[in-house]
């Protein structure tokens, strides 16, 4: 099943921004019958004035239909009280009138089991809201609790064997036809971008491998930069992120970094490898580009070249 990512802003007052290691899954529900009141709809309450000022956030909103992540799961939210918040991963299942609520039981299910194999967190600390705040929550599966954990290891994606999700084989996908890629140089940093779960860990949507050079892509360059720089990850090159820079020159040994460097220089129209080497290649690339943004060229991918390179 997808997962589909639709992050709260780093801006945003009810995203703390505080580094978790999940221990425990907390189960919620929505409480919202109302027809209609699906995942979607409360995607956007997150991002609402009314969650802002009530300060609360999750991880997940699962209904029948689909599951929609609003934050990293190695960052707090703001879902069961101070001590849930700080040890946990919080699902919402919405309990809509008009929604099928086994259904959204059993997405709810695969979750957890995903969860589980991925954070290696065991069933015992699958937990509902109850059980740190004293809340009636999640109101309907605290009546069916032990069945629903029963669910768990009987949804399609895997059983569960003590505690920790051993994975059923994955079906072979219906072949989709290829999309035409524009450039393969920047869909080459595309895929850079994409991978290391840099998406979850600088907060940013994964990219559609195109080989367009679009806001989307500039955007997750400046995110990695600033994951790889460890400052305040918005997306934004402003003075911070520019102090912060890595200086790279010929023979630096921060692959990392110099395949971040060597992305950004393929998608303002460099054609090199993105192999962590900052050799011959990568130096007259990083001097080409100099020279056509009118600064100093030398080679060297200082404070200067990096701000236009991701501006």
């Amino acid at each position: 099943m997808n997962i589909k990512m639709d992050f709260l802003p780093v801006s945003a007052s009810n995203r703390p921004g505080r580094s978790l290691t999940p221990t425990y899954i907390t189960q919620h529900e929505t409480g919202n019958t109302r027809a209609g009141a699906d995942a979607e709809v409360h995607a956007r309450y997150i991002k609402g004035a009314d969650a802002r000022s009530r300060s609360v956030s999750w991880h997940y909103t699962v209904d029948d239909k689909q599951i929609i992540q609003h934050l990293p799961t190695n960052e707090v939210a703001w879902h069961a009280g101070p001590s849930g918040n700080s040890q946990s991963i919080g699902i919402e299942l919405c309990v809509n009138s008009d929604g099928d609520f086994q259904k959204a039981k059993e997405n709810a299910a695969w979750l957890i089991q995903h969860l589980m194999q991925n954070l290696k967190i065991p069933l015992s600390r699958v937990v509902t809201h109850k059980h740190w705040t004293g809340k009636n929550c999640p109101a309907r599966l605290l009546n069916e609790w032990t069945e629903f954990k029963n669910l768990i290891g009987t949804v399609s994606s895997g059983p569960v064997t003590g505690g920790v999700e051993v994975p059923a084989p994955t079906p072979t996908p219906t072949p989709q036809p290829p999309r035409p890629v524009t450039n393969q140089f920047i869909a080459n940093a595309q895929t850079f971008l994409n991978s290391r779960s840099y998406p979850s860990k600088a907060s940013f949507a994964p990219l559609v491998v195109d080989g367009i050079a679009g806001p989307r892509t500039t955007n997750a360059l400046v995110r990695v930069y600033q994951y790889f720089a460890s400052v305040s990850i918005d997306g934004i090159f402003g003075p911070r992120s520019k102090r912060a820079a890595n200086t790279l020159r010929r023979g630096s040994t921060h692959q990392w970094w110099v395949r971040l460097l060597q992305s950004a220089l393929n998608v303002k129209g460099a054609r090199i490898a993105i192999d962590g080497s900052f050799g011959p290649a990568t130096e007259n690339a990083v001097r080409s580009f100099q020279r056509s943004s009118r600064i100093t060229v030398d080679g060297i991918a200082g404070p200067n070249t990096w701000e236009k390179l991701l501006t």
